[in-house]
């Protein structure tokens, strides 16, 4: 196998890794663009990726794989052996790589010696004219002998490098990798073999391979716990000789090969350990060697050592800073390197730890020096601390090093004698090595046992997190925000999850308030209303403290508790108080009415007991007898003509504008709501349409539109407000919303500039109050006319009425009459309470569903966006791009119908099994309270009714003040209960089988409104892509997802095309803008925030994510369509978009919020 390599070449045999080093740096250059030039930002990118396709398909085609008898081939097959037969065929490849690089490095290096001396030789002997030209070519022959030493360097590493390079490959490429590939990788990984986490040659981490093989390491062993233990220092320190010692590993340290790259091995701890500790493994990760000579000449040296240290920093929870010997001088780069990383890693709130070894110390038992040299390392790290916070601009933050990191020389300081005792290579092994390594493991074990290890799945998150951002020039920057996404989605989802459970809580609290309020009388109300408040806010506060809120949004927390106390029962409360006290006349006028005709239909059905009569003469007869009733009933209030009264109001809010205007749109059957072209005035504004709100009018439109409806939520929510306190129309409650309207269109400027004209003004306000508002007022007009008109009130308990009397008239035994009567109460009262207690059981469905759209604001856009992509309908996307949060509701309200009719288990609709479920709860209930009486003895109604009421509790609500016949005689109270309870039975069937779909009515807006409560809380939009805000009613706004700026209507100055670009990245690259917010000056992306407050509440970071394909598939399919929604020209769309597929875009939007 090796004798294959030897003839044909590393390059031929393990391909694969030689193009690593170009995919690295297209990887780099795609996030740093700092080749780019004059070129647009996107088509640049869009070229580095097909550059990265056609590398990856370059890999495919070379892929060692297709060949006969490719060591590559051998080695694979390998993967497929028993584990024993594997270990010890890769012990032999270890074997033979190490004498492979004996022999064939030898005498390269040799020769480079000799060409080194003889280039040193000549520089002292030799002309400078001459030296130029001599010493020139033996440069070149020296850099091309270090490039022989690369490729004929061989070990087992290579091998697994081209292992992951084979996965990798496949993946991206969207071909089926081996998944035994890295099954067997993470076994090797528990038998002590290493993992290559950084390619040393390409400085690139394989972050699929790495996260593959990891993902096989947690299915295998589970989620376990592992303390990472990092080493740090200059090359042929004894790094990996410390660690081979301290834990018994395998890290490459023979054969005169240097460790390059980064590798990581897993150390299993034994049972005591693990309790100690609290971690199940430790994971011991090796580095290359800072200033390594062959990167001397790099332009760039400094760069690749800081990667290597601010990921190696990052990645431990202990770095080991390994220096060799005691001299300042010699230790100062490396520190500098290190402090550095330390202070990255705070500033990103990560908190590592570190140990300093000093390695080949002569005596390193004199306590005296010991102290000195800490002291002095102590001195030397404040020193550079200081030198590193000025770099990174924060010398105020950092005097010492203590201020970066909580360092204690006397414990965090420690000396090691040499390996060998004496001169190599007859010198024996240095005993007090091995005990000076002994302490060391101590300190590091102790280190561990107080550190908060992380899980197998958080280290790759992180390994892949660090690796990001240190592809970004802003290493702080983009790492912060990374973290912080990842911790706001957490956060922000159980917030969601947290908050519903308190509404639901709230919900319930606020039915039972409601039930045991309608109960009272107005006296009741104001004597002991207030105490029943109390009892349920104290209950609701109980169980706001038994959530634990850990998080940064205790602040919205309270205040969604202290909105939900005043809106569910402090509000519903007071309307009903309001309402009780209000009525208390006309209430005791109706039931004085209502014992008068109860009394008459007594007696009159006292008289046709002894005649019977069929069911049809009796209804004629008590028809006719309930006319001559009712007339006695004085009429009620007169209700004003809420149209009439409209367009008397109309006329004179307007009166010295267009009257005949006005009657025109009152007596126009089309009354358009929305906000029109025509309605706005420009002003002279209409010769910078080029640029004026993005290069659109419709823009402007929409902002408007969203103006005009947050004025109709205000006056819709007044108008609720009436409709609760019972209140009833009056010219003054209509003077009052339409001067709202009116004075609210008035004052409507979209960005300072644009207004709504005067006869717009007087088309939308007459439009919205005749199609939206006066259908909302009559309907509160005609409730209360039922409630508050005596006649009327007495119409609508005939029927009851009837029922009582037809019963009543025929000979059967009280008992069985006082049941029938009750249980027509009770079905009445359970089918009232139906529409809120199926409300109630489908928010609860909604909490417990698989489904993830409802679990966060943008899971549910997310949703609504593939749902629209599917359909492919543009149309939809025009209703989005004016209003995304409207188009949300709608979308909330769809979905929340289909899930209520969908099929469940049973076979019934899902809303239908809710209704069943709620029938058979309150059946139950009310079993139990009829069980729970005394059966013993004999009552009366008019004694029985308002204790057994108490035992109902808040189960229905049931009128307190009910009237029966015979209400004072005697009943055996034993035989009403088993009456009631058979009575029951015919209830529970009679209800559920009368169930009707029409109550979707009632429960699909409550339902929209209670989750987009919950999820949508702000509405802000980014000024320049608007992506929707993702926070919850913060003052500062951000977003994940931020697309195109071309979506938002933003288009280039010169050519009005749609621009392509992402904000994100404008404000990477730092070009230049100009709108009506600036007032046409041109500002720097990268000082956006100084533009104005909004644009300063927005945090836009350069992040790439999943959802970004979505959008470029959006304006590449929706590109034409998008110039004339915004009426300009079409953008210039990269190719690499064009090749996008709605399947890819949809499910890579899946894959992100795991749809």
């Amino acid at each position: 196998m090796l004798d294959r390599i030897t003839n044909e070449g590393k390059q031929k045999e393990l391909p694969l890794q030689m193009l690593t080093v170009t995919i690295g740096e297209t990887k780099k250059e795609d996030r740093q663009l700092l080749n780019r030039g004059e070129e647009e930002i996107e088509i640049y990118r869009d070229r580095l990726k097909k550059k990265l396709k056609n590398l990856r398909c370059q890999q495919l085609a070379k892929d060692p794989q297709r060949l006969e008898c490719s060591a590559h081939k051998m080695f694979i097959a390998s993967f497929s052996h028993s584990a024993l037969k594997r270990k010890y065929f890769w012990a032999f490849v270890k074997i033979m790589t190490d004498l492979h690089s004996i022999k064939t490095l030898q005498p390269i290096r040799r020769r480079y010696i000799t060409k080194w001396e003889q280039l040193c030789t000549q520089k002292n002997v030799s002309h400078r004219n001459t030296l130029e030209e001599s010493s020139l070519q033996m440069t070149t022959e020296l850099t091309e002998l270090e490039d022989e030493i690369s490729q004929n360097s061989l070990g087992l590493e290579h091998f697994n490098r081209e292992i992951g390079q084979n996965y990798e490959m496949l993946s991206y490429l969207n071909k089926e990798p081996q998944s035994q590939l890295a099954k067997v990788t993470a076994e090797m990984l528990l038998e002590g073999y290493p993992i290559e986490l950084m390619d040393g040659d390409a400085t690139h981490v394989p972050l699929i391979w790495i996260k593959a093989v990891f993902n096989s390491l947690e299915k295998k062993i589970g989620n376990k716990r592992m303390f990472v233990l990092s080493v740090l220092g200059i090359q042929s320190s004894g790094k990996s000789t410390m660690l081979n010692a301290m834990f018994g590993l395998q890290f490459a340290v023979s054969a005169g090969r240097c460790t390059k790259g980064i590798f990581a091995q897993l150390v299993t701890l034994d049972k005591g350990l693990r309790e100690k500790t609290q971690c199940d493994y430790i994971l011991v990760v090796d580095t290359e060697g800072l200033r390594s000579p062959e990167f001397a000449s790099i332009q760039q040296a400094n760069y690749r050592d800081n990667e290597l240290a601010t990921l190696v920093i990052g990645l431990g929870d202990l770095t080991i800073i390994n220096i060799m010997g005691e001299n300042t001088a010699d230790i100062q780069d490396t520190l500098q390197i290190a402090v550095h990383a330390f202070m990255k890693m705070e500033n990103v709130k990560i908190k590592p730890s570190c140990l300093f070894v000093h390695q080949n110390i002569t005596d390193v038992t004199a306590s005296d020096l010991n102290a000195a040299q800490k002291r002095k390392m102590r001195e030397i790290l404040d020193k550079i601390t200081k030198i590193a916070a000025e770099k990174e601009n924060c010398s105020d933050k950092y005097e010492s090093f203590s201020d970066v990191i909580n360092f204690q020389e006397n414990e965090h300081v420690m000396y090691i004698s040499s390996l060998l005792k004496g001169d190599p290579p007859m010198a024996p092994p240095n005993p007090g090595y091995s005990q000076g390594i002994l302490q060391v493991k101590k300190q590091v074990l102790k280190f561990a046992a107080n550190a908060d290890a992380k899980y197998i799945g958080d280290f790759t998150k992180l390994l892949s997190n660090l690796w990001e951002a240190i592809l970004c020039q802003d290493f702080v920057f983009s790492f912060k925000n990374s973290l912080e996404i990842i911790a706001y989605t957490s956060l922000t989802t159980e917030y969601v999850k947290q908050t519903r459970i308190f509404r639901v809580k709230a919900l319930e609290y606020s039915y039972e308030l409601q039930n045991r309020c309608k109960k009272l009388k107005a006296e009741e109300i104001r004597e002991h209303g207030k105490n029943i408040l109390d009892e349920y806010l104290h209950k609701l506060q109980k169980d706001i403290k038994c959530q634990q809120w850990k998080f940064k949004l205790e602040t919205q927390i309270s205040s969604i508790c202290e909105e939900v106390k005043q809106e569910r029962l402090i509000g519903e409360y007071t309307s009903i108080k309001k309402k009780t006290i209000g009525r208390r006349e006309i209430d005791e006028t109706i039931k004085n009415q209502e014992k008068y005709i109860y009394q008459q239909a007594k007696q009159l059905a006292d008289v046709y007991r002894q005649q019977p009569i069929s069911d049809d003469k009796l209804q004629t007869e008590f028809t006719k007898k309930w006319n001559e009733w009712v007339s006695d009933i004085p009429p009620g209030d007169k209700y004003e003509g809420i149209e009439t009264s409209f367009q008397n109001i109309a006329t004179e809010e307007f009166l010295n504008k267009d009257k005949s205007e006005i009657i025109r749109i009152l007596q126009s059957s089309d009354c358009q709501t929305k906000v029109l072209e025509k309605d706005l005035y420009f002003g002279k504004l209409k010769e910078f349409t080029s640029w004026f709100g993005f290069g659109s009018k419709q823009d402007v439109v929409n902002k408007a539109n969203l103006r005009t409806k947050k004025i109709l939520e205000n006056l819709i929510a007044q108008i609720s407000g009436h409709e609760m306190e019972g209140r009833k129309y009056t010219k003054q409650i209509g003077s009052q919303l339409f001067g709202e309207l009116s004075s609210g269109l008035e004052e409507v400027k979209i960005d300072g500039k644009v207004g709504i004209s005067v006869k717009g003004q007087i088309r939308l306000a007459v439009c919205n109050f005749k199609v939206i508002l006066i259908p909302m007022l009559e309907k509160v007009q005609e409730k209360h006319k039922l409630e508050n008109d005596p006649k009327l009130y007495m119409e609508s308990k005939k029927e009851r009425l009837w029922e009582m009397f037809k019963t009543d008239c025929k000979d059967l035994q009280l008992v069985v009459k006082i049941s029938t009567a009750i249980s027509r109460e009770f079905t009445k009262a359970i089918q009232l309470s139906l529409p809120k207690k199926c409300q109630l059981g489908m928010i609860e469905y909604l909490q417990r569903s698989s489904s993830k759209g409802f679990s966060s604001k943008m899971s549910l856009h997310a949703w609504m966006l593939v749902e629209m992509a599917e359909n492919g309908n543009f149309e939809s996307f025009e209703q989005y791009l004016s209003d995304p949060i409207q188009c949300i509701k709608t979308f909330t309200s769809e979905q929340i119908q289909r899930i209520c009719f969908q099929k469940s288990k049973t076979g019934c609709s899902q809303l239908q099994e809710i209704h069943g479920r709620k029938v058979r709860e309150i059946i139950n209930g009310l079993h139990e309270a009829i069980n729970s009486q005394n059966a013993k003895g004999t009552i009366t109604m008019k004694s029985w009714w308002p204790t057994f009421l108490k035992h109902i509790g808040n189960i229905i609500c049931v009128e307190a003040d009910i009237r029966f016949f015979d209400e004072d005689r005697d009943l055996n109270l034993n035989e009403l209960i088993r009456y009631l309870l058979a009575e029951l039975k015919g209830i529970e069937d009679t209800i559920i089988e009368a169930y009707d779909q029409t109550i979707t009515s009632e429960i699909v807006p409550f339902c929209c409104d209670f989750v987009t409560k919950d999820l949508i809380k702000c509405k802000m939009m980014c000024p320049f892509c608007k992506a929707l805000c993702e926070l919850y009613g913060d003052d500062h706004h951000r977003t994940e997802c931020h697309r195109p700026q071309g979506i938002g209507g933003h288009t280039w100055i010169d050519s009005n095309k749609l621009v392509t670009e992402r904000c994100t990245t404008s404000v990477m690259a730092g070009h230049t803008f100009k709108n009506q917010h600036t007032n046409g000056e041109w500002i720097n992306y990268k000082q956006y925030q100084t533009v104005n407050d909004y644009y300063k509440s927005w945090k836009i970071e350069p992040l790439d994510t999943e959802s970004e394909m979505y959008w470029k598939w959006f304006m590449a399919t929706y590109n034409t369509e998008l110039a004339q929604y915004y009426d300009c020209e079409k953008a210039d769309i990269p190719d690499g978009w064009k090749s996008i597929s709605k399947k890819e875009a949809i499910q890579k939007m899946k894959t992100q919020y795991d749809l």
